[in-house]
């Protein structure tokens, strides 16, 4: 179907985007939307969407900054935190794809040893995380 998705693939992806509850929006914002990166982003982000129509939305945006960014958030109004520069593919992809599913509001699969570490934190933590796969 799509060009950016392996065919094997996006019948998982249709699963888990069609159990989410309220259309998630990507708003796509890039100065240069005619670039090989802004193309790319929004062909994939377009996959994205067709696999679960009304499930996902993607919205295009001019801005000023110097590569494509993708923003997340639920029909209820809450806005993702995770934000992603440039384009999501590669081992980005899955972490994108947990991002809408948080957005929705479904709570992250987290093992019983990382929950322990994190319920002893004596209050909140604010982390700015940068992920390369390189």
């Amino acid at each position: 179907m799509g060009r950016y998705l392996p065919e094997a693939y996006e019948a998982a992806v249709a699963r888990r985007l069609a159990a989410l509850r309220g259309p998630v929006t990507l708003t796509v914002s890039d100065r240069h939307p005619a670039t090989r990166f802004g193309l790319e982003t929004c062909g994939l982000l377009d996959d994205l969407a067709q696999l679960a129509p009304g499930a996902v939305r993607v919205l295009r945006q001019a801005t000023q900054g110097p590569a494509p960014v993708v923003h997340l958030q639920a029909e209820t109004g809450r806005v993702s935190p995770v934000v992603f520069w440039g384009t999501p593919s590669g081992h980005t992809w899955e972490g994108l794809l947990l991002a809408v599913e948080a957005a929705d509001g479904r709570p992250p699969a987290i093992a019983d040893t990382e929950q322990a570490l994190l319920s002893a934190l004596p209050r909140a933590v604010r982390a700015d995380i940068f992920v390369a796969p390189t």
